[in-house]
């Protein structure tokens, strides 16, 4: 059986790049994005490399559309064993609708997801959760460095406030790893 791994905002950029190194990783990759159209041309061009690649609508602005998925991963998948969040928004305007906008879905929609997905995540014994962003997906108006620790930092307190017994480690990008066993 393939590992399974869940890659949010999967239609461009680092998102995009994920999925096909994991598909060369024979990995069975869950592909989302919540604009369904751009989400079917990435699908058409990587299940054709790859029989190992689905494609799932998500909207981290969503709460429907998060119970959607997670309904859709447990008929489908026993666990989860890798999790790339990936997905943001980079607003163009600069008022506080915008950066209301950003902190929904680079910061709020992320950490809902990812506790949704503990669940899943814990069956798979030795599991990864990362956070990843370009420039664009930081949250709007803190820096790089700071946007990055905010979700990281408040993914490691789920883990460690709802006892499923993993760990974290930095990587050399400053990127938080979750794994069961840190060795």
């Amino acid at each position: 059986m393939y590992p399974v791994a869940v890659v949010t905002g999967s239609n461009r950029g680092i998102g995009l790049g994920f999925c096909k190194a994991l598909l060369q990783k024979n990995v069975h990759v869950i592909a989302t994005a919540r604009n369904s159209v751009k989400g079917s041309n990435v699908v058409a061009d990587l299940q054709r490399e790859s029989p190992n690649f689905r494609f799932f609508p998500l909207d981290l602005l969503s709460y429907e559309s998060i119970q959607r998925f997670l309904l859709f991963l447990e008929d489908n998948y026993r666990q989860l064993d890798i999790l790339v969040n990936s997905a943001a928004v980079c607003p163009q305007r600069s008022d506080l609708f915008a950066l209301q906008e950003s902190l929904q879905t680079n910061f709020w929609g992320l950490i809902y997801l990812t506790l949704q997905l503990f669940p899943l995540i814990e069956r798979a014994g030795s599991a990864r959760i990362l956070n990843v962003s370009s420039g664009d997906g930081e949250l709007c108006y803190f820096s790089t460095a700071l946007s990055s620790a905010i979700r990281n930092c408040f993914t490691l307190h789920m883990l460690v406030d709802f006892s499923y017994g993993l760990c974290a480690s930095q990587t050399t990008f400053g990127k938080v790893l979750i794994c069961r066993s840190c060795s």
